[in-house]
């Protein structure tokens, strides 16, 4: 049984620092979003850099081109004690709790075929311009090393390091946010939602005067949600105004007619989570009919 970890504020913070949160993910692959926010004591500081690594092609010698593999987060957590339910969303362990009080014992155990999994981590620092700044990493997982003591009577985690990936499904548009908010506000026990994949490599095929086909690569998220689908968009003025099409599809693709010849249209598509919650639209297509 997981245990949730300890609440509680101290009266006097350290300047900078204001409250950090660890949200774990339902499934292996980091794309279903826990429902409970679990708070790391106010003496732990999150640190992070944004990295990338990149492949050279050369040619006699020279260096002709370079490609990004894409960007990632290195954070690491420091300092600060550490209650056994935090540890376990970053290690893979167990929290078993066996009896009832006062004779209850509550065992973390940490197997060999245990993986450590994905978590969201959530960060609130005092800021200068008021309010509060917020620093979210997406999907973090503690690869490098969990280093921690036993000291003073307290267990203490004195540095843990990791790496923070792209959502799944969402062709690498979230890696991490800094959020300011005017009006302070704390890191909720319930985690705000993730933001909603968007549809990738919308193009059109099979185009003629008055039709045409609209494709694009299904998210990566789609089939979690009884009732997920799809709304394609069309705008005859640029992409100032957008209309729907008449019925959302279930598919990544969908058949588009009533067209007018030697007309451009705009095309984009969103995805609907249970059919409801709507995720930010695809990159438009445009097209001009013959």
């Amino acid at each position: 049984m997981t245990q949730p970890c300890a609440t509680g504020q101290a009266e006097i913070l350290p300047y900078g620092l204001r409250q950090l949160a660890l949200t774990p993910y339902l499934d292996a692959q980091g794309t279903c979003l826990g429902n409970t926010s679990y708070p790391l004591p106010v003496a732990m500081t999150l640190g992070f850099s944004e990295s990338e690594q990149y492949d050279e092609l050369r040619g006699d010698d020279i260096l002709v081109a370079v490609h990004g593999r894409g960007p990632q987060v290195d954070w690491s957590l420091e300092a600060g004690g550490m209650n056994m339910t935090c540890w376990s969303l970053l290690s893979g362990g167990q929290v078993i709790e066996e009896g009832v009080t006062p004779t209850r014992v509550t065992r973390m155990i940490k197997s060999a075929d245990d993986l450590r999994p994905y978590v969201r981590i959530d960060g609130r620092a005092i800021s200068d311009s008021g309010g509060n700044l917020k620093t979210r990493i997406y999907r973090a997982k503690a690869n490098g090393r969990l280093q921690a003591d036993l000291r003073n009577g307290a267990f203490q985690t004195s540095r843990i390091d990791g790496v923070g990936l792209p959502m799944v499904g969402d062709g690498g548009r979230w890696l991490y946010e800094f959020i300011h908010e005017e009006t302070d506000s704390a890191i909720p026990g319930t985690p705000d939602p993730n933001p909603l994949p968007s549809p990738t490599n919308l193009h059109a095929t099979n185009i003629a005067a008055t039709s045409l086909t609209l494709d694009w690569d299904q998210v990566g998220v789609f089939g979690q949600n009884t009732g997920d689908a799809y709304q394609v968009y069309k705008s005859i003025d640029n992409g100032v105004t957008w209309t729907k099409e008449a019925s959302t599809v279930m598919v990544n693709t969908a058949a588009v007619a009533t067209l007018t010849t030697k007309t451009t249209y705009w095309f984009q598509v969103t995805f609907l989570q249970g059919g409801t919650d709507e995720g930010d639209p695809s990159k438009p297509v445009i097209v001009t009919t013959p």
